[in-house]
């Protein structure tokens, strides 16, 4: 069956039953098949390895609009698939690099060992063995030095351990102290605060004493004052008093003088017109007394 010509797709033998033999397996054409228009033979879609995607392509009542979507978006696919494959090829081709990279160095590797070898066939026994005894010897001067580097680095880690253990007491101590140092400065604070507190209450206190103070000089000098015009007083009523103790004398005198008959009389009537002064005099004594108390 010819490539070049394009297939004509006609309706299978299941539309008019009518079952056409398959040119490839010789089977009645029941499924989906296509005639080929050089020998108007029927082939079955899995005999000529087509999908039915393809097959679909061919129908006559699909619509070209359609299909000319489908094929734009074959072609995304196939240019997706494309990208997807160049990257693969990208990374196989890089995976072919390193593994030729890699028989390289093996064969490098394998033509040294060659003349290594080359080399100790022609080297006499008694040198290798030599050889050998020194690499021994070599390594187990390696194996204690490793072995006495190994106890040295214990005894560093022991060593390291011991002193972190010291910085981290070293620290908790210094964070202690901190926090002691930090509680008493604010103690230190408050009392600082309750003494500014206790300095304004004193401050206060000494300057209503001394406003106190100063009204009670005030009232002791106003008091001395009235103290001294009541005194000033007092000696002027004295003073008053006695002018009229002198005057009732000489008037006594003058009274017996002049009429000694009427002597008894007068006298009595002055006694007791004196003692009526003598007691008012008496009485305002005692009142200016009370008020100086």
């Amino acid at each position: 069956m010819p490539a070049t010509k394009k297939r004509k797709v006609k309706p299978t033998a299941k539309a008019n039953m009518i079952f056409w033999p398959c040119g490839i397996c010789r089977k009645n054409c029941k499924i989906a098949s296509i005639c080929c228009d050089n020998c108007d033979m029927w082939y079955h879609l899995q005999c000529e390895e087509l999908e039915l995607a393809d097959f679909e392509m061919f129908l006559p009542d699909k619509n070209m609009a359609l299909n000319f979507e489908k094929l734009l978006n074959d072609a995304k696919i196939l240019v997706t698939r494309l990208k997807t494959h160049d990257s693969s090829a990208d990374v196989i081709i890089a995976q072919t690099q390193t593994l030729h990279n890699r028989i390289d160095s093996m064969k490098q590797y394998q033509d040294d060992i060659n003349e290594l070898n080359e080399i100790a066939r022609h080297r006499p026994r008694s040198t290798l063995v030599l050889g050998i005894a020194q690499e021994n010897r070599q390594i187990r001067e390696l194996q204690q030095e490793n072995k006495e580097l190994c106890l040295s680095l214990e005894e560093h880690q022991s060593a390291l351990e011991l002193i972190m253990q010291k910085y981290r007491e070293q620290i908790m101590k210094l964070i202690q102290s901190n926090r002691v140092e930090k509680s008493i400065k604010t103690r230190q604070d408050q009392k600082n605060r309750e003494i500014e507190e206790l300095i304004d209450k004193i401050s206060e206190m000494a300057a209503v004493m001394q406003k106190a103070a100063s009204v009670d000089d005030q009232l002791s000098a106003h008091d001395h004052e009235k103290l001294t015009q009541l005194q000033l007083e007092n000696n002027g009523l004295r003073e008053i008093l006695e002018v009229c103790t002198t005057a009732k004398q000489k008037i006594l005198d003058n009274v017996k003088a002049i009429d000694s008959d009427d002597k008894s009389a007068q006298t009595d009537t002055s006694d007791q017109s004196f003692e009526s002064l003598d007691s008012q005099g008496e009485n305002e004594q005692v009142n200016k007394a009370a008020e100086n108390d």
